[in-house]
């Protein structure tokens, strides 16, 4: 094994015989190979267990005389030119987010000279899927279909993930499937196989394929088997932009986590508890919830609102989000922006979490005058230490979840679960 990583493998130390910490560029690594030959014939190289920059070197590792093994660098490249791909999509029948390469000026605001790049329309209110498949040719085996928590187009090393999907019918999962083995067969997959899609009004879209492993198992599972939930650990507090403040915690495509965990229970909503106890300590059961949201979310917001005030919170919100909270029944006092308090000094929703008043911030991004709003609220919440969701789905999982966390949850061991399950086969 060669592994640039020491932490990547400092929980499976004895994968292998011999193990290389050395930078995986193609130099490295065919001097590792250079150095395995002269003791023994190697029979092949696996490129397909370490992500996007193994594959990079599979074709580098073919002229140099060695046997890639699994799927060839002819069929990775399938995978990775964007013009060949969508145009296997097309014979497929599958559809993918509208996209485009720039290569001039004109084509992009701005472009790194000499690469091209690449464009893609961003879907709005989709869930995306992560699969993870092994292809042999003949037969498909579906290991995993894991739905994204956050919306599509965050990047999936940030988002909190469910394994199996919640919210996901059979019929969606079995054009997951299918859509699955029509790409393994026109990339000419052979061994693991990784495709992330979205699912915007109903339609299905395929967002990238990967020849490669990832991090998914188990797909039709029977309805009393476990949920697990990942759940991405983000130290925002530690980030700062170069004038020393702290980066907005709003999440995007650029990777941002410093690791995972894990929850795993009966159901969701004790799964998820679980993963917040484990990334962040756990989620308040009682207290003060801040709320203001884009336009777009007031309609999403008005439920998970009446929730947290069965569950005994108190809620202030902006005057917007406060008009529609009231319209609909929830108790709510307003408070003012900390834009609108800049000339008087009054005291404003920024100074109430620098005091300790707030215990959960529920802030999605605006536009306009509300961008700048929105981040001083962001970080007064990171450096308050305070739970801070910026999406209307997170947010659903956390109040569904608080009922589990105030109850308190059993622990049990993986070893445990796979024994519960043995017993009801």
């Amino acid at each position: 094994m060669i592994n640039c990583n020491p932490e990547t493998v400092s929980t499976d130390y004895d994968t292998s015989d011999r193990l290389y910490f050395e930078p995986l560029t193609l130099e490295d690594v065919l001097e590792v190979l250079d150095a395995e030959a002269a003791s023994g014939t190697i029979l092949g190289v696996v490129c397909q267990l370490g992500g996007q920059t193994p594959l990079g070197l599979a074709k580098g590792i073919e002229a140099a005389g060695y046997t890639v093994l699994g799927t060839s660098p002819e069929a990775i490249d399938l995978a990775e030119e964007r013009e060949l791909f969508s145009r296997l999509l097309d014979e497929a029948g599958l559809l993918a987010p509208r996209n485009g390469t720039a290569i001039d000026v004109e084509g992009a605001v701005v472009i790194e000279e000499g690469k091209p790049l690449l464009v893609d329309r961003f879907l709005d209110d989709a869930i995306e899927l992560d699969v993870d498949a092994l292809y042999d040719g003949t037969d498909l085996f579906i290991g995993g279909v894991m739905e994204h928590l956050e919306e599509a187009g965050i990047h999936s090393g940030d988002s909190s993930c469910t394994l199996p999907p919640v919210s996901l019918g059979r019929s969606d999962v079995d054009r997951v499937r299918e859509a699955t083995l029509a790409i393994a067969q026109g990339v000419g997959v052979r061994g693991l196989l990784n495709v992330q899609f979205a699912i915007s009004a109903g339609v299905l879209y395929v967002i990238e394929a990967n020849p490669r492993a990832s991090r998914t198992d188990g797909s039709r599972v029977p309805l009393d088997a476990p949920v697990s939930v990942k759940e991405a650990v983000l130290p925002f507090k530690r980030f700062r932009t170069a004038d020393g403040k702290t980066v907005d915690s709003v999440l995007g495509p650029e990777m941002r986590s410093t690791g995972e965990v894990m929850g795993i229970d009966r159901d969701f909503p004790t799964a998820f508890a679980k993963s917040q106890a484990a990334a962040y300590g756990g989620m308040p059961t009682s207290g003060t919830v801040f709320i203001s949201v884009a336009d777009s979310d007031k309609r999403a917001v008005i439920l998970p609102a009446h929730r947290l005030q069965q569950l005994g919170f108190t809620i202030v919100a902006t005057e917007g989000t406060a008009e529609i909270l009231s319209r609909n029944g929830i108790a709510v006092t307003v408070v003012e922006k900390y834009s609108e308090t800049q000339e008087s000094g009054a005291r404003n929703i920024v100074d109430l979490i620098n005091d300790g008043q707030i215990d959960i911030v529920v802030n999605t991004p605006s536009g306009g005058a509300a961008r700048a709003d929105g981040y001083e609220i962001r970080a007064a919440a990171v450096a308050a230490d305070k739970a801070l969701f910026t999406t209307i789905a997170v947010l659903g999982a956390a109040v569904s979840g608080m009922d589990a966390a105030h109850e308190g949850f059993q622990v049990k061991s993986l070893q445990e679960y796979a024994q519960d399950r043995m017993a009801t086969v």
